[in-house]
């Protein structure tokens, strides 16, 4: 027996749930979890008044039912009320109540359960499902929650408006079918019979195990987002998204960065963007033309390989001190610098800059890079235009000047010679005279024909029969070890030029070609027809198209390198020594060819000689 109350007594203290027998009005027994969720200790609790434990607002409920259970009478054997804590406080519990017998009187046994807890996450539940109600009611997306039998548990009240369907058909308990139905009928899933159209989205739904997304364009041009989620219980989880406008922003960003790789990738100049590192990002086709690289080969590289050594030194030290300085790069300021060709070429370059910055705050920089090798060339054949200009007026003065003195000379000798006999020694040196005075009038001719201050004298000649002709002179201009070859096509026309002026380049160009040959070598004179179409001309900015005769003079002399070469009809510039050479033959020459309506080509390199040709416009392009 006393083994028994042992165990009982364990037993009584070891359960979670508070229990108290009550007598007399009285506590008799009270277990320890009683006492703990009191505040109270377990022998305190002995022998307190029952009223104590309940809270003031409950205390006639709780007393009315224990002396009506303590009579026999049928009341509740389970209900809520509120006790009260030792240090004032009250907690909400729940009672179950049975009549006992202690020591051999009736007794009333109370089981209590603490619903402080249960409460609290009551409340916790409550507000996470009126929260979850507010955000159903407030996100602009349509939500539909669907049974597994495809029927409509609840959702939102977007989704009507989204889809422009009554909302009774999105009622609990509505089928979806309905839904589906009535959008077939308006023609949202195009041409076919609705009820199978309507059946066949069920059986789509139906069918899919992990759920589907969709795109979905209304009559009226909207686009809508569909999601279909699968629940465990087999039902789902629908939201409509209208992204009309995020699509529509989306395709204009598309179409603006199509034009700006449009506008980049035919535009005339480099456009490239650099990072802070100084690593191409980005650059436009135009590297081609001018650098001599595909995009993709420079793309990922440092943006140094475009530059000479010293440019690039110059270009990383600024950039350093840049970026540490966080100073804003100065837009639209355009510099000359020195870029690197592929092939090694220096190039003269104008680069305009700017800077911006990222969404993550990273610098980028973006260049616009111009070839100025075309306009430098400008520049130079227009400064030395300014100086032939200023040459021709120099030359012009001293040529009329010249002139009439040499008139003045003239009159005198042929004043002297008429007093003089014929065949004297003083005659004779007379007639020298005179000759001479008609060279030196001839040489001012010529002066003023490079001055532009004298007319030519054209007429129609065969160009042929004018080479023929001073071919003598030519060969005789050379010596026996230079042989003199003159050929000429039968197709060769007649053009329009100044025949003296003609004969007088000639001279010239055979001549140097002379000077040119060191012992034995070949000149070669040759007249030829030649048509030059629009194509050749584009690969060669020396050539004109059209139909020419052209009249060339070739030597295998020692050749001439490219900075020669680019200087030949400049006035006074010659590779003769003191005494061998004015500098004015090429230009006169030159300025001959121009003023006849023609150009001229020079083909030269180093040991291979050099070939002038002559283009002359053909006599039948010249008259009507």
């Amino acid at each position: 027996m006393a083994v028994a109350e042992a165990l009982y007594g364990r037993l009584f203290n070891l359960v979670s749930e508070g229990v108290v027998i009550g007598q007399d009005r009285r506590v008799v027994v009270a277990n320890e979890a009683l006492a703990r969720m009191l505040g109270y200790a377990p022998d305190d609790m002995i022998g307190m008044k029952l009223a104590q434990l309940a809270a003031p607002e409950d205390l006639e409920l709780a007393r009315e039912r224990h002396l009506k259970r303590i009579d026999g009478q049928d009341v509740a054997t389970s209900y809520d009320f509120r006790m009260l804590r030792a240090d004032g406080t009250t907690m909400p519990c729940h009672a179950r109540v049975v009549v006992v017998e202690h020591e051999g009187r009736p007794a009333v046994l109370c089981a209590l359960t603490d619903l402080s807890a249960i409460a609290g996450a009551t409340q916790q539940l409550v507000a996470k499902t009126r929260l979850l109600e507010v955000t159903f009611t407030s996100m602009s997306q349509g939500i539909s929650v669907l049974g597994p039998d495809l029927r409509f548990r609840g959702g939102n009240d977007r989704m009507p408006g989204l889809l422009d369907v009554p909302a009774e058909l999105f009622g609990e308990g509505s089928g979806f079918v309905d839904v589906a139905r009535f959008c077939a009928r308006r023609g949202d899933y195009g041409p076919g019979d609705p009820e199978a159209l309507a059946l066949e989205r069920m059986q789509m739904l139906a069918s899919s195990e992990d759920g589907m997304s969709l795109e979905r364009v209304t009559q009226d041009g909207r686009i809508f987002d569909a999601r279909h989620a699968k629940l465990p219980d087999g039902g789902w989880v629908i939201t409509y998204s209208d992204v009309t406008e995020e699509r529509r922003n989306t395709r204009k960003l598309a179409e603006s960065e199509d034009r700006l790789r449009q506008v980049m990738d035919n535009a005339v100049d480099v456009i490239v963007l650099v990072n802070e590192r100084g690593v191409i990002e980005s650059i436009n086709h135009a590297s081609w033309r001018i650098f001599g690289y595909r995009p993709w080969e420079l793309i990922g590289r440092d943006v140094i390989m475009l530059m000479t050594e010293d440019e690039g030194l110059s270009h990383a030290a600024f950039m350093q001190r840049h970026i540490r300085d966080d100073k804003p790069l100065l837009v639209n300021t355009a510099r000359e610098m020195q870029g690197r060709h592929k092939d090694g070429r220096v190039l003269p370059l104008e680069v305009s800059s700017s800077e911006f910055r990222t969404g993550d705050g990273q610098r980028m920089f973006v260049a616009l890079v111009r070839d100025l090798t075309e306009r430098k060339a400008i520049e130079a054949r227009l400064r030395q235009s300014q100086k032939l200009e200023a040459l021709g007026q120099l030359t012009g003065g001293v040529a009329h000047d010249f002139n009439n003195l040499l008139a003045a000379i003239m009159s005198g000798v042929e004043h002297v010679m008429d007093d003089l006999a014929p065949g004297t020694e003083a005659h004779e040196a007379g007639e020298i005279a005179l000759r001479a005075t008609e060279q030196a009038a001839g040489l001012t001719r010529r002066l003023l024909t490079f001055a532009r201050q004298q007319d030519l004298a054209p007429s129609r000649v065969e160009p042929e029969a004018v080479v023929n002709q001073l071919s003598g002179l030519l060969r005789a201009s050379v010596p026996m070890a230079i042989e003199l070859m003159v050929r000429s096509s039968a197709g060769a026309a007649s053009c329009i030029v100044d025949r003296t002026q003609l004969e007088t380049a000639l001279l010239n160009l055979v001549l140097n070609g002379r000077d040119a040959i060191h012992g034995v070598g070949t000149i070669t004179v040759t007249v030829e027809a030649r048509t030059i179409d629009a194509g050749q001309a584009a690969g060669n900015p020396a050539l004109r198209p059209g139909s020419w005769v052209a009249i060339s003079v070739a030597d295998t002399g020692a050749g001439m390198p490219s900075d020669i070469r680019h200087r030949i009809f400049e006035p006074f510039f010659t590779t003769k020594g003191p005494g061998k050479g004015t500098g004015l033959g090429l230009s006169m020459v030159h300025g001959f060819v121009l003023q006849s309506g023609g150009f001229v080509e020079v083909d030269s390199a180093t040991g291979e000689g050099t070939r002038i040709r002559m283009h002359f416009p053909v006599a039948e392009s010249l008259t009507p």
